[in-house]
């Protein structure tokens, strides 16, 4: 996005720049950074704007697939009010520093343009897209009810070779990244892979707003994006 930026038309040289420079010069940016590793490794890079960049991608790597984990949009902001309201004296950088916020205005921002409706949006662009057959879509539901068979198929949609992971001990953190938004404990990831129930603390009205997700809507899957 960055080299897009900068060879557009904000730039007097945009004139002398074609397609096609502007293409190598992004393939040979991602091949130069990736050179130190062996030309058969396969590269997973985690980004929610990858769907927006789709067209890009298909058109620089055309074997590249977006590998899309969906939840609930309701429990998606239901995680991140939990996580404020287990914080009460620590006023968010990602919500402004502003502790005079509700429950409203901290979906409204986290909506929009913000973390959840611009990752959203960009998995809409992608999912009603030309290039919609690049996606696999794995459900939260699937991933923590039945962990290994779900990554087995998508090692399988993928056409590698499955790798042996232990779902009972993971360990993943970002202490030092979630003290700088000041919600600590966002990045911070349980050690066993199952599910997490609980009765949500959005109130009704916000919740009811995604009571049905789009991917769950055969009718709004007119390409047929794999789901598991």
């Amino acid at each position: 996005m960055g080299l897009i930026r900068t060879m557009s038309e904000s730039v007097e040289a945009a004139t002398f720049i074609s397609d096609n420079q502007r293409q190598r010069v992004i393939r040979s940016a991602i091949e130069a950074y990736y050179a130190d590793w062996p030309k058969t490794a396969i590269v997973f890079d985690t980004n929610r704007a990858w769907c927006a960049c789709l067209p890009c991608l298909a058109q620089l790597f055309p074997e590249a697939r977006v590998i899309c984990c969906v939840r609930s949009i309701a429990w998606i902001l239901d995680s991140f009010e939990r996580q404020c309201q287990q914080h009460p004296f620590v006023a968010p950088a990602m919500f402004g520093c502003n502790p005079a916020l509700n429950v409203y205005a901290r979906v409204e921002g986290l909506l929009g343009n913000g973390p959840v409706g611009f990752g959203l949006n960009c998995l809409r662009q992608a999912w009603f897209g030309e290039y919609a057959d690049r996606l696999l879509c794995i459900r939260y539901e699937s991933l923590t009810t039945q962990p290994r068979e779900a990554v087995n198929r998508l090692y399988q949609l993928l056409g590698q070779e499955p790798f042996r992971h232990d779902f009972e001990h993971l360990e993943y953190d970002e202490p030092e990244y979630d003290r700088r938004l000041g919600i600590a404990g966002l990045h911070t990831v349980r050690p066993r892979v199952e599910p997490n129930a609980r009765r949500t603390i959005l109130p009704s009205d916000i919740a009811r707003k995604f009571e049905r997700d789009f991917w769950d809507q055969p009718e709004n899957n007119p390409r047929n994006v794999k789901i598991l």
